[in-house]
């Protein structure tokens, strides 16, 4: 299939075509083995996550927006949960590790908790230029970490990619998303490591494994002030949002 019938396809914003149109065209037999395990799962009736149509779907933010690149592990194994975007759930849903994720936003700014403040599938994160992205794009369906290795080589080339233009924050959560820290230099970018959102429901007993209190936001908006002011911090909430 060419590169221009996968990008409709799946839905790839144009912009990307510097970063995955190599390797859509140079790499393609590790793409073509992708679809094609895929498939087989399809025809055997195995199901993954997230939806094939949401396979790619953090790449439709167009790449030159990107400001912050937020690597994670995998979709979320429930088939009701996965939709292609890290950590995001649908409308009226919620995770234990979006669940993590808030409460540490909320400990860093404290404000009386009002229904739908915080958008849960992270449109509002994604349109000022945070990019959700999984280390792996694909999972079995409630089995955490089948795909790791299928996508890694993929993960790799998007991140060593991105890291040749200087300036974004790159935030990786859990040993699996710190694994592909080797692809992002510090000299050029910033580099923020934290525990994965789901060690605060693992790992209740080890306080300093716990996601909460890692001050991850107050990171980002501290280098975000030091690069650009403070007028261009992030939105965390939506009534933040203009």
């Amino acid at each position: 299939m060419k590169k221009s019938k996968l990008f409709k396809l799946f839905g790839i914003h144009e912009s990307w075509d510097d970063i995955l149109g190599e390797w859509f065209e140079f790499n393609e037999g590790n793409l073509k083995y992708i679809l094609s395990y895929l498939r087989t799962l399809e025809k055997k009736d195995i199901k993954f996550n997230p939806q094939k149509k949401d396979i790619f779907k953090a790449f439709r933010q167009p790449k030159d927006n990107v400001r912050i690149v937020w690597l994670l592990q995998d979709p979320y194994p429930d088939p009701r949960l996965a939709n292609g975007i890290a950590l995001a759930v649908p409308k009226g849903k919620l995770s234990p590790s979006l669940e993590a994720v808030i409460d540490e936003l909320f400990n860093y700014k404290p404000i009386p908790i009002i229904d739908d403040l915080f958008d849960n599938t992270l449109q509002h994160w994604e349109n000022q230029g945070i990019f959700m992205l999984n280390s792996a794009l694909t999972c079995r369906s409630y089995a955490p970490k089948t795909h790791t290795e299928m996508w890694e080589p993929f993960i790799s080339h998007v991140l060593t990619e991105l890291n040749k233009e200087s300036g974004r924050i790159y935030v990786l959560s859990g040993k699996i998303a710190q694994s592909f820290s080797k692809c992002v230099s510090e000299k050029t970018n910033y580099l923020i490591k934290t525990y994965h959102p789901a060690a605060d429901k693992h790992q209740i007993e080890d306080k300093k494994k716990l996601f909460l209190g890692n001050g991850v936001f107050k990171q980002i908006d501290d280098i975000i002030e030091e690069i650009n002011g403070s007028e261009f911090k992030i939105k965390w909430l939506k009534d933040e949002v203009s």
